[in-house]
């Protein structure tokens, strides 16, 4: 299964090496790239698709733009709407999540969303990962052998009555 995101109004799909932007499909980067980072353009975002094992991670100014399994279209802020945060700054995007208003500052790297929103979204989506990747086994396991091991020298040398 591909990953997908939505971005702007754009729809990012990346699946088996391919990178696809609102259907269209260049099978051709890794060949005239040929490295993991692969940069380009989305509407008006600078992109960087980083391949990662069998999957991959969108990236835009140093920002990770999470996954999303629907496209959520980019909603433009009504004329004459003003910024949620900052009232005397005109409204380009109203959020697709909160439906707040946000300026150009205000607005997230995919073009969807508030900042607010976004930093949620991301915070769970980098949390959830970092849950699945530290399998108990995983992080338990050196400290439970590294007991064992000082448990077993502290009872053998106590067995030997040095300890």
């Amino acid at each position: 299964m591909g990953l997908a995101w939505s971005v702007e109004s754009h729809r990012v799909e990346y699946e088996g090496g391919r990178v696809c932007v609102d259907g269209v499909r260049d099978d051709t980067w890794r060949r005239k790239f040929n490295r993991p980072d692969y940069e380009f353009k989305v509407g008006s975002r600078r992109l960087v698709l980083k391949t990662v094992g069998d999957g991959g991670e969108l990236w835009c100014r140093g920002i990770l733009i999470p996954t999303s399994k629907t496209h959520t279209a980019r909603i433009s802020g009504s004329p004459g709407s003003m910024c949620g945060r900052h009232g005397d700054r005109p409204a380009t995007i109203a959020c697709a999540r909160c439906g707040t208003f946000a300026c150009i500052e205000c607005e997230a790297v995919d073009g969807t969303q508030c900042v607010s929103c976004m930093g949620v979204f991301t915070e769970a989506d980098l949390s959830a990962r970092v849950l699945a990747s530290a399998s108990p086994l995983r992080y338990f396991g050196a400290r439970a052998l590294f007991a064992a091991v000082a448990f077993a020298i502290v009872y053998g040398l106590h067995a030997l009555g040095v300890w």
